[in-house]
């Protein structure tokens, strides 16, 4: 008899997978306990995660002795977010179920929108300068502000840390990555299109203002206005598409912040750009001066709104 519980203790060490080990929500995340694991932030972040059942369990460890966050199911940046954040203080775990309507945020705990805390069970434990964040949630939850959780494949993913335990301050590293149970992705890079949206802003900001230059010069020559023709064209269409882009990936949701202040004043930029390289056009052709004012001063209107929507989106990205 000892000789057969012996075999069986033996089987199970030696061919039970390490995926079949159960996940304990203790805030100890040990060997074994995950069967998937990505690594991002230069290796300053772990992010462990196991399906079972209809039940998906997430394991955090980040060198931080503030606050660390995952979400999933977004569109552009955090828009539409389904965001899971937490911290420990004093020995205790705290764990929100979050949601971002916006594309910069503000993520709120779905409790404002009308929904439901689903976090089934959470743990932590801070020490040595290193946080764990350990909880458990339904795939499936039911809940409009919570995005479902793949059971399987690719779960694409986008993370976040911070230096203290005030869940509403500023990141202090994020990015997106993939949980891949073959090869998880690793990446610090932020949200896709926000690169191409800055580049070309801030490309056409740098034609916008060689023209402005020379709209300020008292001797003004045929060549000289060519040129403005020219660099006002190149400019306003690299903002033009720079603005749309924004516009087009940010999408108008109710609600005051600065999201929604920057978003307004990308519209208001749009417009009068394409406004001011309209009238600029016709006025020349047609040689009326009254469109030339008019196209002047519709073109400081731009040049206001845009700075103001630039320095916006600037702090709200940095």
């Amino acid at each position: 008899m000892k000789r057969i519980l012996f075999l069986l203790l033996l089987f199970s060490i030696l061919f039970i997978p390490e995926n079949a080990l159960a996940v304990t929500i203790d805030g100890v995340i040990t060997e074994g306990e995950y069967p998937i694991k990505g690594t991002f932030n230069e290796g300053k972040l772990e992010i462990y995660f196991k399906v079972e059942g209809d039940k998906a369990f997430f394991g955090l460890q980040g060198e931080t002795t503030g606050w660390l966050g995952i979400g999933f199911g977004n569109t552009v940046a955090m828009r539409n977010a389904d965001i899971l954040i937490g911290f420990v203080k004093d020995g205790n775990a705290f764990v929100r179920d979050e949601f971002s309507r916006e594309v910069f945020g503000p993520h709120q705990p779905d409790q404002v929108f009308g929904g439901t805390s689903d976090i089934l069970l959470f743990s932590g434990r801070e020490e040595n300068g290193k946080t764990v964040i350990e909880f458990e949630r339904l795939l499936q939850t039911g809940d409009k502000f919570d995005n479902p959780i793949p059971p399987e494949g690719e779960f694409k993913i986008i993370w976040a840390m911070g230096e203290s335990d005030d869940l509403e301050g500023k990141h202090s590293s994020k990015g997106y990555g993939v949980l891949n149970p073959s090869a998880p992705k690793n990446t610090n890079a932020s949200i896709s299109f926000l690169p191409v949206h800055i580049g070309l802003i801030l490309s056409g900001s740098l034609f916008f203002g060689w023209n402005i230059s020379l709209v300020l010069k008292k001797k003004k020559t045929r060549t000289t206005v060519t040129r403005h023709q020219n660099l006002g064209l190149i400019g306003a269409g690299l903002l033009i598409l720079g603005i749309g882009m924004g516009i087009f990936g940010g999408r108008l949701t109710w609600g005051f912040n600065l999201s929604t202040v920057h978003f307004f004043l990308g519209c208001i930029s749009l417009l009068s750009a394409s406004t001011t390289l309209a009238l600029g056009g016709y006025a020349i052709k047609k040689r009326k001066p009254k469109i030339r004012i008019l196209h002047v001063w519709i073109a400081r209107t731009t040049v206001l709104s845009f700075l103001a929507s630039l320095a916006l989106g600037l702090f709200l990205v940095f």
